[in-house]
């Protein structure tokens, strides 16, 4: 007896050639890249732009220099701004 939905019919479903273009675009993200020298609050500008809340930070060779969250940008901000006050 088979039941519809079994495992037979979803790896069936899978091998198709259109499944792997699907599950790429289902499980790939956007990255938002900054450089380290760039202004945070341009760096929050894009990530809300993007509806993202994560940046991959570059050096000048693009090599990977860090993550930093919408948060951590905007908290630097509070605390560079109450600095100043």
């Amino acid at each position: 007896m088979r039941v519809r939905g079994s495992d037979d019919s979803m790896s069936q479903k899978l091998a198709r050639p259109d499944a792997a273009r699907i599950s790429r675009q289902l499980y790939t993200r956007r990255i938002v890249t900054a450089s380290d020298n760039e202004p945070a609050y341009r760096i929050i500008q894009r990530l809300r732009a993007a509806r993202l809340g994560l940046v991959a930070v570059l050096n000048r060779e693009r090599h990977l220099r860090g993550i930093v969250t919408i948060e951590d940008l905007i908290r630097r901000l509070v605390s560079s701004s109450e600095a100043r006050v």
